[in-house]
């Protein structure tokens, strides 16, 4: 956002964190979308963490009378199978090649072998749907 010159507006960027699954839920991403979406109520655009996270938030987009995809834009992140049933735009992870890396590391330690660990990126790919439209 910084690099479009968007100011970053802190106060909508909500910690959904709640036990089971420090928030990774379908009502972690309601509950922290409906705070947003009461705090802030012309919000053109929500970015959840998990694609489970934005399923809920589209559940209070649609309580609060938004549309999604029209007057508001939504994006999860894995790619999820039911993402695209709902036309969840999302970032997809290589799961399988996050996969393959940890089950090599994890073979190389029983094998008795020394492996650093350190940071690896892995590129996503962004899959638009209907849930955003890109002017």
């Amino acid at each position: 956002m910084q690099d479009a010159g968007i100011a970053i507006e802190y106060g909508m960027m909500i910690d959904s964190y709640q036990s089971p699954l420090h928030g990774f839920s379908e009502d972690g991403g309601y509950q922290s979308a409906h705070k947003v979406l009461t705090e802030f109520p012309d919000v053109e655009a929500f970015f959840a963490m998990s694609d489970i996270q934005a399923l809920g938030a589209l559940k209070a987009i649609k309580e609060h009378g938004r549309t999604v995809g029209k007057d508001i834009a939504l994006i999860g992140f894995d790619d999820i199978q039911i993402a695209e049933y709902v036309g969840l735009s999302t970032m997809r992870q290589p799961m399988y090649e996050m996969g393959q890396r940890a089950f090599d590391i994890l073979k190389a330690k029983i094998e008795g072998q020394r492996t650093s660990i350190g940071h690896q990126q892995m590129a996503c790919d962004l899959l638009v749907r209907d849930s955003t439209v890109i002017l």
